[in-house]
Order: structure tokens, then sequence, then C-alpha cells
């Protein structure tokens, strides 16, 4: 039980960090926000094997998703 609500978790996590991370993307305001959660989720919520390969991919869609589509 517990490891399946823990999974189900994180699966919600995701999504919301990406859109977070494409709102911070497209005002620059937020930009000291955007270094400070990063920096809070690396040290406190992902192991730290992995939390670089996750913000570069959360980097990477969040670029994508401020550019204005064609």
């Amino acid at each position: 039980m517990a490891g399946s609500l823990t999974f189900t978790s994180v699966l919600s996590i995701v999504p919301l960090a990406t859109v977070a991370f494409a709102l911070f993307t497209a005002f620059p305001i937020f930009g000291s926000f955007q270094a400070s959660l990063q920096d809070f989720l690396s040290v406190r919520l992902m192991p730290p094997q992995i939390n670089d390969q996750i913000f570069k991919y959360l980097n990477q869609f969040a670029a994508k998703a401020k550019r204005p589509r064609a």
C-alpha cells in the first residue's frame, strides 16, 4: 500500500514541476525563484545520483514550452 502511494505521489509531482518550470521560464522575473526551487528540490527531495538528469530534462522541456509555435 505504501509503495503504491509513493509511486503515485512521485508521478504526480513530475507534471507539476514541469508546469512550474515552464511558467518560471516564461516570466524572467521568476529566475531567482526557479534557482532556489531547484536547489531546494535537489537537496531535500531528489536522490543526488539523478537530480542533474531530472533538472536537465525539466529545463529542456520548459525552454521548448517557452518558444512560440510557428
